[in-house]
């Protein structure tokens, strides 16, 4: 199956979760990706962890979508604003889509925020989102990746950053 470092499906510690009705899952992984000409090398900072979608194997089919999707963030902001910022990485010739949506309305609809498709070379490439038109909104950010035609088309996602941004209670954290 599509596992890797974990043994098992990684699970993540944090605001962001694999969702169960897609067709594959992001996996949590340290170093390069098993395929040759596709994927990173490692992650952005060059010693950690990253997600990514392994798109070679037998369980881990071509041309699968999968969702990354946050828990319930209250979008606010100081005088700085309300922003995200990543990192991507979409390196392979046969390489897929990868988009960044947000809903309000507790995911039943879903506006698009950025889109990157094709094969941006063997390098990570960072992105920031002006989140201010949803100060003082509730809702979910998303990425959906679609792995590609073939077997080089891994896509990987680094360092998420919230800034102004509060999941609501009872955890209460400020990004």
């Amino acid at each position: 199956p599509c596992f890797d470092d974990c043994g098992e499906i990684c699970r993540f510690e944090s605001v962001w979760m694999n969702m169960d009705d897609d067709d594959m899952d992001w996996i949590v992984k340290r170093g390069a990706t098993t395929t040759t000409r596709t994927g990173p090398g490692d992650d952005a900072s060059g010693n950690g962890l990253y997600v990514y979608l392994e798109s070679s194997g037998d369980d881990c089919q071509r041309g699968k979508i999968s969702e990354l999707r946050t828990t319930c963030l209250e979008f606010g902001g100081e005088a700085s604003g309300c922003q995200f910022s990543f990192q991507y990485h979409m390196y392979g010739r046969d390489m897929g889509n990868l988009s960044l949506e947000i809903s309000t309305d507790g995911g039943l609809s879903w506006e698009v925020l950025w889109e990157a498709s094709g094969d941006k070379g063997d390098q990570w490439i960072q992105q920031f989102i002006d989140l201010s038109a949803y100060k003082g909104m509730t809702g979910n950010l998303r990425f959906t990746g679609e792995t590609g035609t073939g077997q080089r088309s891994d896509m990987a996602l680094d360092d998420l950053t919230f800034f102004g941004s509060v999941i609501p209670a009872p955890e209460g954290i400020t990004y």
